[in-house]
């Protein structure tokens, strides 16, 4: 079964037709490239796909279930030029973080023996095996390091470009997604 199905898109502006009938499908495990003359729209074909824009005609869709994440040519990080690399990465990783509260105040409400907070218990593990948190800070500190981000103190603004890009790339990937979307990633 296909992860990602796309039937017919089409993308005009005005009188200029960027793409149209393009058709193809995603299984599991593919890898693929999107190689082509600037201008002729591959960076709005991703765009449609991970829902920032729409297409004119045609349509597309994921598998149920299916976590996609998206990482935009030239991602804008934030506006604030006193928030570090550390509160970036917890504000970025907020739903999962979320998650990790919840179950650790069910775990404690667990303690009383109540079935309502037993029940609590066994939902918030549910969130956490399928949003892999067990081991969540492990896998920040490892994500970070591999992509040479050492010093969380450091403000986001004050990194190069590349830097950035690099942080942008390990907080897409940190998510877990099942289908990740990356305009041009280096």
């Amino acid at each position: 079964m296909n992860y990602l199905s796309v039937e017919n898109l089409v993308k005009t502006y005005g009188e200029r037709t960027l793409f149209k009938d393009i058709s193809f499908g995603l299984a599991k495990g593919d890898k693929v490239a999107l190689i082509a003359n600037n201008g002729t729209g591959k960076s709005t074909l991703l765009r449609i796909l991970a829902g920032q824009d729409v297409a004119d005609g045609g349509e597309f869709s994921f598998r149920d279930g299916i976590r996609v994440s998206f990482l935009e040519q030239e991602p804008v990080l934030t506006d604030d030029d006193n928030i570090t690399i550390e509160a970036f990465v917890r504000e970025a990783s907020a739903e999962v973080l979320a998650i990790i509260r919840d179950y650790e105040a069910a775990l404690e409400n667990s303690m009383s023996g109540e079935e309502e907070h037993l029940k609590a218990l066994e939902r918030t593990s549910i969130l956490m095996d399928a949003r892999e948190a067990w081991d969540f800070d492990r896998r920040l500190e490892t994500m970070l390091g591999r992509f040479g981000i050492h010093d969380l103190n450091q403000k986001v603004n004050s990194l190069s470009g590349g830097q950035k890009k690099r942080l942008a790339i390990a907080i897409t990937v940190l998510d877990q997604p099942e289908f990740l979307i990356l305009d041009e990633p280096t």
